[in-house]
């Protein structure tokens, strides 16, 4: 999504005491380019905000409504590409808490008569709406208790004020980026809970003719036909379906945008609408090359949308292989060898099998709200800031044990181990043994002894402080730099940010609040939390392969509820320590394996279930990764032993496993599975 871009900017101070850039000058991308004779251009920015706004500038009215969304959690955009096609206006994103330069800009030079803000508070900040207050323009928020209310609120905005003919009902975020372009006017779209959906809507659209896009994976035969739809629209996958709709629009312009990254074309919707355009989706290895024909026969006029990260500049280039000579035969094998991922280790392979679902389950605030909900009620996490004591972070990677002890290395696993925690880790002392080394505290979802010579212990007020500074998180399995063992999941204060890395605040073990710095690269890490998707928490997990086995956390490295526990550090979500109660605690929905006797009755349920799903056993977890080349299910675990060739044998290392590995001389890993958590519900 990078690409190169120049600002020149001064502030002005707002009566609240903001700064807020005011644009003197500024250089953005458009390129232009041939490909195989074909002339493309592209929109993009430096970042989401900026291609949203390089978008907006392509929109030719002004003074008409700017919908405001949210350009890290937003999912409320997505109905409001509907609200800004209706309106003539334009969807611009913004951050929680601060509206960006470019944004700001855009809207000060398109002068709306209305600025919509989609989503709550938390989403998009009081600050913000009562700065755009103060700057003279009508406000108006639209928000619900989740997306789906969201959605209806915003159709019942275009009923009230624009008129509506039809509904689009989608279920899926990507079917509903294609839709923005056919959706215009009076025949927005709603999204629905297909899980959940609200059948009310019977009778609050009653009226209305109602269509579906997207297939019976998406919106279920049941679901069309209670909510008395007459049509459906909809391909094999999200890319058949954006080709499926765009054969109902008559014009010869199309946008090509990423359908694995939904960002780029948050804010393309009402774009294509004036322009008469469709919207193609395309993954990053180039568009399929059955849609080429179609597509070079119907459209004069393309633009692509996003970096050429997602959306490449060869999009068009031909990747058809030589003719094969007539005295040659083909060869099958040769043929797929570099269509069909062979490397079991790596995502492409898995994805290419499961088809791994990159939309966000969970919006970072959502994801705070879950947190903080479970940490009250759950009776295996602790929450801080109500325990007595001193507080403090931790400094360094260390062990928490369950007495002071020094660990014994000669028994290969320290039993007395109870888990990791890693640095900026919070903590409360409540204890300290006779001569204080050692310290008894309490972290979110453990308590035992660490070494007090590995704390920072600092004030409350500095301890609540260090929640709201902007951080980022590492990504990758492990790291040793700047004197620190840093984790997948650790969360660092950011000091300072290029296009290209993160210097991050690390913190000095002692009595008071000190720190120094490392940089990461931006292949290492997020700024916040990695996006929660099904996707990412596969991806996140095979980068634990081949890693040793360390009981709580020893050997430098995790055993298997650790495993579970740091993948999901990388979101921000915050789960048991132990298999045991992970299984039991309040996050996610519980899975019941215990009513299936057979492997074979298992293995069909399983096969039934989302991977990525935890399955649990008695005192061991696995995650489910789905199935392989054979349609064979398979997990990915942190073990210790399996029964391998008429013998117990040790492994003590991560592993992807078929289900039917044996565990004893009689019976599978699959057959001791009483229960799964789907951490995504």
């Amino acid at each position: 999504m990078t690409m190169e871009n120049t600002i020149i900017s001064s502030k002005l101070k707002t009566k609240y005491g903001k700064s807020v850039g005011v644009l003197l000058f500024s250089i953005f991308i458009v390129t232009s380019f041939t490909v195989n004779g074909r002339a493309l251009d592209r929109i993009a920015g430096y970042n989401r905000f900026e291609t949203s706004v390089e978008i907006s500038k392509k929109i030719s009215s002004d003074k008409t409504p700017v919908i405001l969304a949210n350009g890290r959690s937003y999912i409320d955009a997505l109905s409001g590409g509907s609200l800004a096609a209706a309106s003539r206006g334009r969807i611009l994103l913004t951050e929680t808490d601060s509206l960006p330069l470019a944004t700001m800009n855009e809207i000060l030079r398109t002068k709306p008569d209305k600025v919509y803000i989609l989503g709550g508070k938390f989403s998009v900040s009081s600050g913000i709406e009562e700065e755009l207050k103060f700057k003279g323009y009508n406000v108006v928020r639209i928000s619900g208790q989740d997306r789906y209310e969201t959605s209806t609120k915003i159709v019942d905005e275009i009923k009230l004020n624009y008129g509506l003919d039809e509904i689009c009902i989608v279920t899926n975020q990507m079917d509903a980026i294609s839709a923005c372009a056919y959706c215009g006017e009076k025949k927005p779209i709603l999204l629905v809970n297909k899980e959940k959906p609200n059948y009310n809507l019977l009778d609050k659209y009653s009226s209305l003719e109602k269509f579906a896009i997207g297939g019976r994976e998406s919106i279920s035969q049941d679901l069309y036909e209670r909510l008395g739809m007459n049509r459906r629209i909809a391909g094999e996958n999200r890319y058949e379906t954006a080709i499926e709709i765009s054969k109902l629009i008559d014009g010869d312009r199309v946008y090509v945008a990423s359908g694995q990254n939904i960002i780029d074309a948050l804010a393309l919707g009402p774009l294509a609408y004036q322009d008469g355009a469709a919207i193609i989706l395309t993954n990053k290895s180039g568009i399929n090359r059955s849609y080429k024909p179609y597509i070079n026969e119907k459209y004069n006029d393309i633009s692509l949308v996003g970096g050429p990260n997602w959306v490449p500049n060869d999009l068009f280039k031909s990747h058809d292989k030589p003719e094969i000579k007539p005295d040659k035969k083909p060869n099958k094998d040769s043929q797929e060898k570099n269509i069909i991922p062979k490397n079991r280790s790596s995502f492409e392979y898995w994805d290419y099998y499961n088809h791994y679902d990159s939309r966000v389950i969970y919006s970072q605030y959502q994801i705070r709200e879950i947190n903080k909900n479970n940490i009250s009620r759950s009776k295996y996490l602790n929450k801080l800031e109500d325990i007595k004591g001193q507080y403090g972070f931790i400094a360094n990677r260390t062990v928490m044990r369950g007495r002071p002890a020094r660990i014994d290395s000669s028994r290969g696993q320290d039993q007395g181990a109870l888990t990791g925690l890693f640095p900026w880790d919070e903590l409360v002392i409540v204890g300290q043994n006779s001569d204080k080394t050692w310290s008894k505290v309490y972290s979110v979802d453990y308590c035992g002894w660490v070494p007090t010579k590995n704390i920072m212990k600092v004030t409350k007020e500095e301890f609540l402080a260090n929640r709201s500074v902007d951080f980022a998180t590492f990504i990758n399995r492990q790291k040793y730099t700047g004197g620190y063992t840093i984790d997948m999941g650790t969360r660092m204060p950011i000091v300072s940010e290029d296009s290209t890395s993160f210097k991050l605040a690390m913190p000095i073990a002692g009595n008071s609040y000190r720190t120094t710095s490392i940089s990461l690269d931006r292949s290492e890490a997020v700024k916040s939390y990695l996006d929660f998707s099904q996707a990412n928490i596969i991806r996140q997990a095979l980068k634990f392969e081949g890693e040793s086995y360390g009981w709580g956390h020893s050997n430098n490295t995790r055993d298997c509820s650790g495993f579970i526990r740091d993948i999901y550090r990388s979101f921000g979500l915050v789960v048991s320590r132990d298999a045991s109660s992970q299984s039991q605690d309040l996050v996610g929905r519980k899975i019941d394996f215990a009513s299936y006797n057979s492997r074979r009755a298992k293995e069909d349920f399983l096969l039934r279930q989302k991977p990525g799903i935890s399955m649990y056993m008695k005192g061991h977890v696995m995650m489910y990764l789905g199935k392989d080349s054979k349609s064979r299910p398979h997990m990915i675990h942190q073990y210790g032993y399996a029964f391998v060739n008429g013998r117990n044998t040790a492994v003590f290392r991560n592993e992807i496993n078929d289900v039917a590995r044996k565990a004893t001389s009689s019976a599978a890993f699959i057959d001791f599975v009483t229960s799964g958590r789907d951490f995504t519900n």
